[in-house]
């Protein structure tokens, strides 16, 4: 590899690699927290979560870094999701809040 080549602007991942992408709502020096679109706070004893259930709040690492990019992490709810396992787009935007 030349001087010049580890110069260049690395692409930015396609997003069509993940298996869903959600938006993070803050980032600081050690996590990244989104609103899952899929967990739910409480559920029914058949699986439905309730009507005024919430949406579950995830937290990741953010390896120290505040800037915009998308980070790619494992779902995994705790729960028996068949979306355990999938691969998340977390976006960090201007609208992600910063601490």
């Amino acid at each position: 590899m030349t001087n010049n080549q580890s110069k260049l602007p690395q692409k930015p991942p396609r997003v069509s690699s993940y298996n869903f992408v959600v938006e993070a709502k803050t980032i600081d020096k050690h996590h990244i927290t989104y609103e899952c679109p899929y967990c739910y706070t409480k559920y029914k004893k058949n699986g439905q979560p309730y009507k005024k259930a919430k949406h579950r709040v995830h937290t990741h690492g953010s390896c120290g870094e505040l800037h915009n990019r998308i980070e790619a992490r494992i779902h995994h709810s705790g729960t028996d999701d068949p979306r355990n396992g999938q691969k998340v787009g977390i976006s960090i935007t201007d609208n992600t809040i910063r601490r």
